[in-house]
C-alpha cells in the first residue's frame, strides 16, 4: 500500500467523522431545541440552551465515534485488497523480466 494511498485513507476517515459529528449533532440540536421551544413556548436561554448545546455535542461525539468503527472494521478488507495488489504488481514485474530476456 503506498504513502498516498494511505493518506487517502486517513483522509476519507478523518472526513467520515466530520460528517457523523455534524449529523448527529445538527439532528440533536434540531430536536432537543425544538422540544425546549415547545415545552418553554420561548427560545431557550440560559441553563436550557447550555443543556442543549450539550446534547448536540455528546451527540456529534457519539456521531463520529461511529463512523470511526464503521471505517476501522473494513481495515481488514483493506488489508486483504493491498495483499492482492501486491500480488499484481510482482506478478507484472515477473512477465515484464521475462519479456525483456
Amino acid at each position: 500500500m503506498s504513502v498516498r494511498a494511505i493518506g487517502r485513507w486517513i483522509g476519507h476517515l478523518i472526513g467520515s467523522m466530520i460528517r457523523g459529528f455534524l449529523t448527529l449533532a445538527i439532528i440533536a440540536i434540531v430536536v432537543s431545541g425544538g422540544i425546549a421551544t415547545l415545552v418553554s413556548k420561548s427560545l431557550p436561554t440560559g441553563l436550557t440552551l447550555a443543556f442543549v448545546i450539550a446534547i448536540s455535542l455528546i451527540s456529534g461525539l457519539l456521531g463520529a465515534f461511529a463512523m470511526l468503527a464503521w471505517r476501522l472494521s473494513h481495515i481488514g478488507d483493506m488489508a486483504r485488497l493491498s495483499h492482492e495488489a501486491m500480488e499484481r504488481l510482482a506478478q507484472h514485474e515477473k512477465n515484464a523480466s521475462v519479456e525483456s530476456k
